[in-house]
């Protein structure tokens, strides 16, 4: 088992680095160098001459005398060479300084880039398939706010929902496809700008730069073309304009709301209710419905959120914004999503703004809170694949190796990040009349307290999905 993070990573004597018939993994590299630690809570590591290893999800250092070091790659918040000096950030708020490598430095720094990249891709993109489509470009991601992010060279790789950078030094960039405004060639320049105004640059990539655009070009289309067949099957009888307007309001599961989809059609919206009691998510839906806002419930439509991803299965989920009554308390985005039958339930609820605020603020500036709330579910639910458990663990248990592969996600995406600050807690389903009332119980806590740190005792006790 890891240490605790707060405990740091001395001696750590984790799997990694062990096969699977259990006998010690060489390392891919070793090399004779020197080292420096800093930030370790009340621990003393003195710097000296050691040998670096790297693994296929870790780094090693082995000093002469004393206990091994081992860096997981999933720990490493940054990781860059400076004067050929590789230095290491990590999330427990520790930093570690390789040194003195010699010929190794630029094969160790390289690798170890390529193998923790290798393993945040997966991470981040929760076991998406590739589509089969790499190059090499030049590249260079502007901010929003148009300041250099990235510049340099890069591989380039499509998967199903997304066009991800991969650069030879640095950190992956995923670019989803339903958020691109726009791409654009000119010569053997391609432009990607996206929604929220990131534009993404790319050059040089040969006689790759064709057949990658097509294949581009080719992924946004299929993912559209599997959005409106999902949509389709829910509503047989809709318009095809209509299906295509619901199809950009709900692209990749997206909850949508109310207001929105009776503004298309308000039989669109009857359906969709009607698909909420088939999945067997009604009971839960109409006492929620009862305490929220009116016209800002959203429901989503996902497929197959937990299981085989050709097997047809659709589930349904929705958000249910509580707030203005003082006599039900709320300042809350309630969402409750249907699970396959036989596994366990439980309803998450979020806080929409600090709990200070909240008394403060008329109902326009509730309603545009709610909004910016409802928008940040949507897109933490996407990052995550519709996965809960990135959400509601606590820091701590992110570090231990069951659940390591949310820790990149938790601590690197804003919109999950955002999230995770915002939960309030979650309730399971024992039965129906404990369930609302715990939901009840953490409404008016939600609104009895001016401290976000406040925390809700439940009525029943922490279990898993």
């Amino acid at each position: 088992m890891f240490r605790e993070p707060q405990d740091g990573i001395i001696g750590d004597k984790s799997a990694l680095g062990v096969n699977s018939a259990g006998s010690p993994q060489k390392p891919l590299i070793e090399a004779n160098c020197s080292y420096a630690i800093s930030g370790f809570k009340g621990i003393n590591v003195a710097p000296g001459e050691c040998k670096a290893q790297l693994y296929p999800e870790s780094i090693r250092i082995a000093p002469p005398f004393g206990e091994m070091i081992q860096i997981p790659f999933r720990w490493i918040r940054a990781c860059y060479s400076e004067n050929y000096r590789l230095k290491l950030a990590l999330h427990t708020g520790e930093a570690i300084e390789i040194s003195a490598l010699g010929r190794s430095h630029d094969d160790f720094y390289r690798n170890a880039v390529r193998l923790r990249n290798e393993l945040i891709l997966k991470d981040m993109l929760m076991d998406e398939k590739e589509m089969g489509m790499r190059a090499r470009a030049l590249c260079a991601i502007k901010g929003s706010d148009g300041a250099m992010t990235l510049q340099g060279e890069c591989e380039l790789r499509l998967y199903e929902t997304a066009l991800v950078v991969m650069p030879d030094a640095g950190t992956p960039f995923r670019f989803r496809y339903s958020e691109i405004a726009s791409v654009s060639q000119s010569g053997y320049s391609l432009e990607v700008v996206m929604e929220g105004g990131e534009r993404l640059s790319l050059k040089q990539m040969g006689r790759l730069h064709e057949p990658f655009a097509r294949g581009l070009a080719s992924a946004i289309s299929d993912l559209q073309g599997k959005v409106l067949g999902l949509i389709s099957g829910l509503f047989p009888s809709a318009d095809a304009a209509s299906l295509s307007a619901l199809a950009r309001l709900m692209r990749e599961g997206r909850a949508a709301k109310m207001s929105d989809i009776i503004s298309i059609s308000p039989q669109l919206w009857a359906q969709l209710e009607m698909n909420i009691e088939r999945v067997g998510i009604s009971e839960e839906y109409e006492f929620l419905k009862s305490i929220a806002r009116e016209g800002k419930i959203c429901i989503g439509v996902k497929e197959g959120l937990a299981r085989d991803r050709d097997g047809g299965e659709i589930d349904l989920w929705f958000l249910a914004p509580v707030y203005g009554s003082p006599a039900i308390g709320g300042n809350a985005i309630v969402m409750e999503a249907s699970s396959p039958e036989g596994s366990g339930r439980a309803t998450y609820l979020f806080r929409m703004v600090p709990r200070s605020e909240y008394p403060k603020m008329g109902t326009a500036m509730l309603d545009a809170a709610c909004d910016r709330a409802i928008d940040a579910v949507n897109k933490a639910m996407i990052d995550t694949n519709f996965r809960r458990e990135p959400i509601y663990l606590p820091d701590k248990r992110l570090y231990e190796p069951a659940y390591q592969k949310y820790l990149y996600a938790a601590k690197s995406l804003s919109p999950l990040k955002s999230l995770r600050a915002a939960f309030i807690g979650r309730v399971l389903h024992i039965n129906p009349e404990q369930w609302r009332s715990d939901v009840k119980s953490l409404l008016l806590f939600n609104t009895s307290t001016t401290n976000d740190n406040d925390v809700w005792n439940r009525s029943v006790g922490e279990k898993g999905d």
